[in-house]
Parts: structure tokens; C-alpha cells; sequence
């Protein structure tokens, strides 16, 4: 044995591989996501908009569903998911806020599931580089982290917009395989 390669089996046997699984990412991420949207969510008051989403919230179903919407320009979904989560986890800003964390934290493992179908249709070798590149600019987008820390609906919006794009790009390898498509990705769109 040379001196080069004993050089590079103390190279090889020094440098740690690191090949995480799917799940590991993802679950990486999302705690990643939690911590980050998690960051300053009692340090300011709710600003105007996050009010009206606190007083929406607070009226009753009837005038929720029925009255709101002649005024108000977001659908009451959300404000109704936010009456369920005010009736589980309080009032504060910490609670009314918490709701667009967990769905902003949330649209990440969509969208690594988004780029893992995508490296499906148009393969590049690394899946894992390429689902890890879109999750991690996913938990670390500015804009992404802001909206995520509002009591609005726009996180409920990026998820549902994260999981058409995953059925679309699942029915797009679907119809290449000259298949109609499952129930299950239908239903995604």
C-alpha cells in the first residue's frame, strides 16, 4: 500500500456520509419550519387585518357563513377553521396565530412530496437534492415565514395550493403512462 491510497482511506473513513431517508427530511424540515414561524409570535400585538380575522372568528356560525360573505372578500372557511381552533386553543394572538403556523409548516412535506413527483416525471438523479432544495426554500422563504405568522388564511391557501400542484403533477405522470388517472389523484385538484 502507497502512501495515497492510505491517504485516501483515512479521507474516506474520516468524512461521515450523510444519506438521510425521505422521512428523515421531511420531518427535518418540518421541525425546521415549526421553529422558524415559531419565532417573535407574542412580540407584536395583532395588527388590523389579524384583528378582523379575531373578530370574524369570534361571530357566530349564521353570521359567519351567511352574512360575512356579503362584505367580506375571503370565503368563511377559514375564518370558521379559526373558530374551531379559538374554541380549542384560545383567543390570544399566540393561538390565533398558531393556526397559520401549523399550516404553513405543513405545505413543506407537500411540497418535498411535490418535487419527489416531479423528479418522477423528469428524473434527475437526485431526488433527494432536489426535494430537499424545494422544502428547504419552502421553511426558509421570507415571504413564506411572514404569511405563516398572521392570523389570515393566506397558509391555508399556499397548502392548498401545494397539494393541487402534487395532484397535478401525479396526474401528469399518470396520463404519460397512458392511464386515466387514480381516484385518489383526482381528488387532490
Amino acid at each position: 500500500m502507497d502512501a495515497s491510497s492510505a491517504l485516501l482511506a483515512q479521507r474516506s473513513i474520516a468524512r461521515p456520509r450523510l444519506k438521510p431517508t425521505r422521512m428523515q427530511l421531511g420531518i427535518a424540515l418540518v421541525l425546521l419550519a415549526l421553529a422558524v414561524r415559531s419565532v417573535g409570535l407574542v412580540m407584536r400585538p395583532l395588527w388590523l387585518d389579524e384583528a378582523y380575522s379575531a373578530w370574524f372568528s369570534g361571530q357566530s356560525w349564521r353570521y359567519l357563513w351567511f352574512v360575512a360573505p356579503t362584505f367580506e372578500t375571503h370565503p368563511p372557511f377559514y375564518y370558521s377553521l379559526l373558530k374551531l381552533w379559538r374554541g380549542a386553543f384560545g383567543d390570544d394572538a399566540l393561538a390565533l396565530r398558531s393556526l397559520s403556523v401549523v399550516f404553513g409548516s405543513m405545505s413543506v412535506p407537500v411540497i418535498i412530496a411535490a418535487a419527489l413527483e416531479h423528479e418522477r416525471l423528469s428524473p434527475s438523479g437526485r431526488p433527494l437534492l432536489r426535494a430537499g432544495t424545494a422544502g428547504f426554500l419552502a421553511t426558509c422563504s421570507p415571504v413564506l415565514i411572514l404569511l405563516g405568522q398572521e392570523a389570515r388564511p393566506y397558509p391555508l391557501l399556499v397548502f392548498g395550493f401545494a397539494v393541487a400542484t402534487l395532484g397535478l403533477l401525479r396526474l401528469m405522470r399518470e396520463f404519460d403512462n397512458g392511464k386515466p388517472g387514480k381516484w385518489s389523484s383526482w381528488v387532490l385538484v
